[in-house]
Order: structure tokens, then C-alpha cells, then sequence
């Protein structure tokens, strides 16, 4: 079963990258259990993608930050895609996260 086209172009903005065919691409090589994994990370996701909290500081030295959570994910999904792993998200002005990672054709995935 693979991914519906709603779900690859969610995947695409997960994992940065511009292009839709080279996200089905990647995504149409991905094994039953992979997709079913990748599709729990969409449900994440979608729960975080629009969320700005941030805390820090207090006395126990709280933080919570939804951009760890946004990191996870997309480092989850772009290892499950054979993509480099990234460290940094920033936010564009029309609200979707850039990465900050090596262009797709330096991977060694093709």
C-alpha cells in the first residue's frame, strides 16, 4: 500500500524538499511497515507543524519547544528516506520550515 498523494506532498513539506516527484519517488520505494511508521509521523506532524510554543527558562529549567518536536519528525522521516539527517529549521514566511541540509543531489541515496 503506498502513500496517497495528500500524504507524499505532507511528506515533501516534512522533509523540505521542493520537488512532488522526487518525494513520490522516494516515498513509492518505502516497505509496508516503513510507510505505516511514516504515516504515524504525518499524525505527529500535522499536530506540531503550526504550533510556535516556546518556554524557557524557570527554576527547573523547563522547556518545551515544538521545534524539537518538528526536528524529530523530520529527521525520522528524511533517515527513513535514506536522506541526510539535519540539525537546524527555520521558519519561511509563508509559515513552512526550510532546511538547512546539503542539496538532494549530494546524497548518496541515487
Amino acid at each position: 500500500m503506498a502513500l496517497d498523494p495528500e500524504k507524499i506532498e505532507i511528506v515533501r513539506e516534512i522533509i523540505g524538499l521542493s520537488s512532488y516527484s522526487t518525494t513520490e519517488t522516494l516515498t513509492g520505494k518505502l516497505e509496508e511497515v516503513q510507510i505505516a511508521r511514516t504515516e504515524v509521523d504525518i499524525i505527529e506532524w500535522e499536530k506540531v507543524r503550526n504550533k510556535f510554543t516556546q518556554i524557557e527558562g524557570g527554576r527547573s529549567g523547563v522547556k518545551i519547544d515544538k521545534n524539537d518536536n518538528r526536528l524529530a519528525i523530520r529527521n525520522r522521516v528524511r533517515e527513513r528516506l535514506g536522506l541526510p539527517v539535519v540539525t537546524t529549521l527555520t521558519k519561511a514566511e509563508n509559515g513552512s520550515y526550510a532546511v538547512l541540509t546539503p542539496p538532494l543531489k549530494d546524497c548518496q541515496r541515487f
